[in-house]
């Protein structure tokens, strides 16, 4: 099984404190890049974050009307022919 290994940083005072944080907040990149991985391999939509904050990853393969093809190009994403051929996070806002 693969692992993820998360050391909590050292902190004993405000400034080690906040770069404890910062620390630890760059771990969600490789936490989500891993769950996109995962998501392309399988198909599988997944979303995160609170309401008013959130966001959907769609992944390769998802099928989406030419509305949402835009959306997801907007982002980052490719479709070709209603398919999603390189997956996009796409925020919950914009979906409004």
């Amino acid at each position: 099984m693969n692992k993820i290994e998360i050391e909590i940083p050292e902190h004993n005072d405000e400034k080690s404190a906040e770069k404890a944080i910062y620390d630890l907040l760059g771990k969600v990149d490789t936490i989500e890049s891993k769950c996109e991985e995962i998501a392309d391999e399988y198909g599988i939509e997944f979303s995160t974050g609170d309401y008013g904050s959130g966001r959907t990853y769609y992944p390769v393969g998802y099928e989406c009307s030419q509305w949402f093809k835009d959306e997801i190009e907007n982002n980052g994403g490719e479709v070709e022919n209603g398919v999603v051929t390189v997956g996009a996070w796409v925020s919950s806002s914009a979906m409004c």
